[in-house]
């Protein structure tokens, strides 16, 4: 039965306002109040817009804070992918579960993708052009079908192929960030050790050094209570990793110390059960540095 909020909690009517900005200001990132004004400052356009509280609906000024430039397609990609007016009621973007340059959020969810009651980790979009097919469970052959499936079934509009090709070049431009493990951008002497420790392991069978990934689907001992018992499970990369926690496709381990002694037990993750404590922190401290 449809309930008329106004109606049953009348107090809320009027405590919230929502004021359109004028065409063309895109992308509003940072606001600050002084007296009655409001200053609203636009990424993707580069202006800044005052708001007159006292007369929020009338016309709003914008300032534009240098010459305006062309859009090219990565930079339209961008703004598609934080763009919550392609999705339908406009209360998500892609950005809004892949947050920091489509990174990962931390969070679980379950999505349609590959069926219902089996929540899967947020992955980072990094080098998704270059490591398919795409997600956990492979369901998505490349990074290309993923994006149109990702504006389909989790944004649910349909858009221009001009969308999602934009996405896509906005995606592969993305680079590594260096990672904070790094001494003056390069291996400590403990990663240098947990370098060796990486091959001796095994670790390395799968994680092939270069994309850090083989690209395969793999039983290592992760299932969780509501997947498949058949389900295997490809390959992450391990680039940028240090700012990808929590791990496995569930999330479970909360650290890379989890990742390879309490979520692996029987040594199906990299055979680390017989390394020491000192053997195991320079093992993640190597990880945590790609």
């Amino acid at each position: 039965m449809f309930v008329d909020a106004v109606a049953v909690l009348p107090f809320l009517t009027g405590a919230r306002e929502r004021v359109k900005l004028p065409e063309g200001n895109l992308g509003p990132r940072a606001l600050t109040i002084i007296g009655r004004k409001v200053y609203v400052a636009n990424y993707f356009s580069d202006t800044l817009n005052i708001i007159d509280l006292d007369a929020p609906q009338s016309r709003i000024e914008s300032i534009s804070l240098g010459p305006k430039r062309e859009m090219d397609v990565v930079r339209k990609g961008e703004f598609y992918f934080h763009d919550a007016t392609i999705c339908f009621q406009g209360w998500q973007s892609c950005s809004s579960c892949h947050p920091g340059n489509a990174r990962a959020d931390g969070f679980d969810w379950d999505l349609l993708n590959d069926g219902f009651g089996n929540p899967k980790n947020t992955k980072s979009l990094l080098l998704a052009h270059k490591t398919p097919p795409v997600m956990s469970l492979g369901v998505r052959g490349t990074a290309e079908t993923a994006v149109r499936a990702g504006i389909k079934f989790i944004l649910f509009t349909n858009q221009p192929e001009g969308v999602p090709s934009a996405i896509d070049e906005y995606l592969k431009s993305l680079k590594p960030g260096t990672s904070p493990y790094l001494v003056h951008g390069k291996l400590s002497d403990a990663a240098k050790r947990g370098k060796k420790l990486f091959s001796q392991a095994g670790c390395a069978d799968c994680h092939v050094p270069g994309l850090y990934t083989d690209l395969h689907p793999h039983d290592v001992g992760t299932r969780a209570a509501y997947d498949r018992p058949t389900d295997k499970f490809y390959t992450p990369t391990l680039i940028e990793v240090w700012r990808t926690a929590p791990y496995l496709h569930t999330g479970s381990a909360a650290t890379m110390r989890d990742v390879v002694t309490t979520c692996n037990p029987h040594d199906e993750h990299g055979e680390t059960s017989k390394l020491s404590q000192q053997d195991i922190d320079d093992l993640c401290e190597y990880v945590l540095s790609l």
